[in-house]
């Protein structure tokens, strides 16, 4: 009441949020001296939503290109590991983070993550080794080659509630990396909140893991070009020696 003449836009905390455009004008009487006061408010909760999603739409275009200039950087294998699992943040917020390859066998390894010493569990992630088709979240990935959001995990008659170290994960999402229609290993996300994770959320991992997969093939093609390169020098050596 003891404003005039303002003109700002407010965020009304509610769920979910609505915002108001608040206009106040004085009302001067004869004697130049305020009587009252115009008071207009509109919802303009439409408006900012669109706002909000372009602008969250432009931020995870430029996180996307930045992490995709980052991990293709360079074509080692680890280095690329590692920088996919710093830059997965500025894409989706979690937890914690791991970064799981599957060899010929079908089998999982935890080979990066971060954010589970907070939870005491890191070393035990790390000794982590599961059959893909023996995980239903896994193997329905690598079915169908999306995205798996599970939003309580407490609630979920799937989840596999014998992982040790597991209970304070709340909500799963995760996102397989494929190469060449060849499954790779996974990218998954934990959060301690039920309902953390949101359908956009997906769609962001998603678009998040294809980049991945790109800097992964390129890094294990190198290392497969450099170990053919050693092994040819080694037999050059040996065809020299035995000449």
């Amino acid at each position: 009441r003891n404003q005039s003449d303002i003109r700002t836009e407010i965020a009304l905390p509610e769920d979910p949020v609505r915002y108001i455009d608040l206009s106040i004008t004085s009302i001067a009487n004869q004697g130049h001296t305020e009587s009252g006061q115009i008071i207009v408010i509109r919802d303009i909760t439409p408006r900012k939503l669109i706002e909000k999603k372009e602008s969250d739409l432009r931020q995870f275009a430029e996180a996307l290109a930045d992490t995709a200039a980052a991990i293709n950087s360079t074509l080692d294998l680890d280095e690329v590991l590692e920088q996919i699992l710093e830059n997965v943040d500025k894409v989706v917020p979690h937890d914690a983070a791991n970064i799981a390859l599957v060899d010929d066998l079908g089998i999982a390894r935890f080979v990066k993550i971060r954010g589970y010493e907070a939870h005491g569990t890191d070393e035990l992630v790390k000794s982590l080794e599961v059959v893909v088709n023996n995980i239903p979240n896994l193997k329905k990935m690598a079915a169908t080659g999306e995205t798996c959001l599970n939003p309580d995990t407490h609630n979920d008659p799937e989840w596999d509630h014998s992982l040790q170290g597991s209970d304070w994960i709340r909500s799963y999402l995760g996102a397989p990396i494929m190469s060449m229609g060849k499954l790779v290993g996974f990218i998954g996300l934990d959060a301690g909140k039920p309902d953390f994770f949101k359908p956009e959320h997906a769609d962001r991992l998603h678009a998040f893991a294809n980049q991945a997969a790109v800097a992964i093939r390129n890094a294990q093609l190198f290392s497969d070009a450099v170990q053919h390169a050693d092994e040819m020098a080694i037999l050059y050596e040996v065809g020299l020696a035995v000449t």
